[in-house]
């Protein structure tokens, strides 16, 4: 690791720098491409498969058929199981993120390594042999040679996707956000925005997919003696029918080549996203110039060490593990929820389109609620009122009555609403937590934090579809017809699993006040940075300043660049460049005259408007402000004196370094 550390060795390359220079985090171009537009044309791929993989291997390969037999419990078992597969998987990636540390970043670099990976495994996962043929009769039976090659391809390819391709990219993906700036406002921000461009990815599977799945799931429409099976027994004998049974061999084609278009969307989103994101924190590790010190090498044992022992950790993880099994159980048992109940699947996209309003609406608003009220609380709220409105719309459906539409449609836009919180600031969240640790300890953790996070978001999919094939398999699911048994399994599915998730997780942020300690954090790890350059006999330069310098340097070469562009312009036009760009100063300098002007005008009125509040308080008003600052001081000296032992116990740990 010598050579990444000083700045030798092809991680350190250009070729792998950063495409932003900004000391700042920017809305543009680093959120709006880095953190949204990037991460969405990367992440629908896999939302497509979250939603629809089940409904492939159920719909279209035929698990679960009664002709297949212990295909339905190959297929609950494959997605249960793979999730120790998953864990494994994420931890040997989050391993070799903190290894892979360079002075471009440490996440950065396996974005790129997970583009040939994750297309090989999307393509592994839809093109399994497929296991139907047509008898004389032109009636698809199984072929069981074909059908056991192709349960295990199947197998291989779903832990390939889930285990080791995908999580290169979603660990690394992932990490970015606690990476970028140690800013909380800036990282607030960017968490919002990520957090964005996976719900926009999901409403985008959500709303667009169900309008184009007569294209992936193609109807049967073949009489007697054509009939694809499964199919409808009633529908058959009254009409000669396969009612809602669906030319397998067309759709499985089909699949194919829309893998392979969502394969080339994906490349382009991981490309956007490596060149415009910025590993701030990582940065802080190297010097921009020729120190050679090396950086701390943490052993994965001791982050363990140190997440297992901090009940922040377990409470944000455990947070994570709720919040994404209520929303795949949801997400992924859309399509059987609205066959099961309006006969129709693009009803499912009907319903992302209702849900989606309140969530894009809230991503403008939540980061004031969480500025002022605390990332955790906005979440504990939004909690309670997503579990008290996913309650009434499960009762609605349950217990169906004049009033059922209106109130089911209602509630369901009301739990959206409050399901925003945990969505888009719960990055965030982690973030402090993680600053927490490397306060206290010395080190960051987010090799192991990231890995287990990714677990969890990876392998909570394929637990919820274990779940949702389980309960509607159960009920006895079959593709050409539905029933009360069926609505019922349904009902639990989308509403039920989600509503238990959010309850608990608002009980368990009552405990969760790590945002206290935010600004201890950074003191203390500012500090701790000062402590070590001082010992090594270097100059310390406060990260603060250190990106200050970068934005002026960045600015300055900006204005080069301005300048020759503008020459050449001036040369082209026949313009008097010395003359053209004179004016231009002038302009600029009148421009920033007026603006300082107005900011200087907007704070005196702000200290004038302070001032006569000040005068207009009566004697008691200012006696109960000064009680107040009174209190909120011996608070504060409370919380640094706890704080303070805080630390010292942690540096007494053998796990501090």
């Amino acid at each position: 690791m010598a050579n990444n550390q000083q700045g030798k060795g092809f991680l350190n390359s250009k070729f792998f720098s950063s495409r932003i220079k900004s000391a700042n985090v920017k809305l543009f171009p680093e959120a709006a491409l880095g953190y949204l537009l990037g991460p969405i044309m990367a992440l629908i791929s896999n939302a497509i498969i979250n939603s629809y993989l089940l409904r492939y291997y159920t719909d279209v390969m035929g698990l679960g058929s009664d002709d297949w037999a212990g295909s339905s419990l190959f297929l609950v078992l494959l997605q249960v199981l793979s999730a120790v597969i998953i864990v494994i998987g994420n931890l040997v990636v989050g391993k070799l993120m903190d290894k892979v540390k360079t002075k471009n970043g440490k996440a950065r670099p396996l974005l790129i390594a997970s583009l040939p990976l994750i297309a090989l495994a999307i393509f592994s996962l839809f093109f399994a042999p497929f296991p139907w043929k047509e008898n004389t009769l032109g009636i698809l039976t199984l072929d069981e040679g074909t059908a056991l090659w192709s349960m295990i391809i199947m197998a291989v390819g779903y832990n390939l996707y889930y285990a080791i391709c995908y999580p290169f990219y979603y660990t690394s993906h992932s990490a970015l956000v606690n990476l970028s700036s140690r800013n909380s406002n800036h990282r607030g921000l960017l968490a919002t925005v990520s957090n964005g461009s996976v719900v926009a990815a999901a409403g985008l599977a959500g709303m667009a997919v169900p309008f184009f799945l007569n294209m992936l799931f193609v109807p049967a429409t073949m009489k007697k003696g054509d009939i694809i099976l499964p199919f409808s027994q009633e529908a058959f004998a009254e009409g000669g029918w396969a009612i809602n049974s669906y030319d397998k061999m067309a759709s499985y084609n089909n699949w194919k080549i829309f893998m392979i278009v969502l394969i080339v969307t994906l490349v382009i989103g991981i490309v956007i996203e490596f060149l415009f994101t910025r590993e701030r924190i990582t940065e802080e590790e190297f010097t921009r110039g020729e120190t050679k010190t090396e950086t701390k090498k943490v052993p994965m044992s001791k982050q363990i060490a140190v997440c297992l022992s901090d009940k922040y950790w377990w409470m944000v993880m455990v947070f994570f593990l709720l919040y994404q099994l209520g929303g795949m159980m949801k997400n992924n048992s859309a399509t059987y929820f609205s066959t099961a109940w309006f006969g129709d699947s693009s009803m499912a996209g009907l319903i992302s389109i209702i849900g989606a309003i309140p969530t894009a609406i809230g991503m403008v608003v939540v980061g004031i609620f969480a500025t002022k009220f605390g990332k955790a609380n906005t979440i504990k709220v939004g909690a309670f009122l997503a579990a008290a409105f996913g309650a009434l719309s499960f009762l609605m459906y349950l217990v169906p009555s004049d009033a059922f539409g209106a109130i089911a449609i209602a509630s369901f836009v009301l739990k959206a609403c409050g399901t925003v919180p945990a969505m888009y600031v719960s990055l965030a969240l982690l973030a402090d937590v993680l600053d927490h640790q490397e306060a206290l300890y010395g080190f960051r953790t987010d090799g192991f934090s990231m890995a287990v996070y990714g677990s969890i978001m990876i392998a909570m999919t394929g637990i919820a579809n274990g779940i949702i094939g389980g309960l509607v398999n159960a009920a006895g699911y079959q593709t050409s017809a539905s029933s009360p048994a069926v609505q019922n399994a349904t009902i639990w599915s989308f509403f039920g699993g989600e509503t238990i998730c959010y309850l608990v997780i608002g009980l368990i942020f009552f405990f969760m006040n790590v945002e206290k300690f935010s600004n201890l954090d950074h003191k203390a790890i500012e500090e701790d940075q000062k402590a070590i350059a001082l010992s090594a006999g270097i100059e310390y330069v406060s990260a603060a300043d250190r990106l200050a310098a970068e934005q002026a340097e960045a600015e300055a070469e900006a204005e080069e660049y301005r300048k020759i562009e503008f020459k050449a312009y001036c040369e082209k036009k026949g313009l008097d460049y010395e003359k053209e760009e004179a004016a231009f100063e002038t302009d600029r300098a009148e421009k920033k005259a007026a603006a300082d002007m107005k900011a200087s005008q907007k704070e005196a009125a702000k200290k004038a408007k302070l001032a006569a509040k000040e005068a207009a308080m009566t004697e008691e008003q200012k006696a109960a402000r000064a009680a107040k600052e009174a209190k909120k001081a011996e608070e504060d000296a409370k919380l640094a004196a706890e704080y303070e032992k805080m630390r010292a116990a942690a540096k007494a740990s053998p796990l501090h370094i």
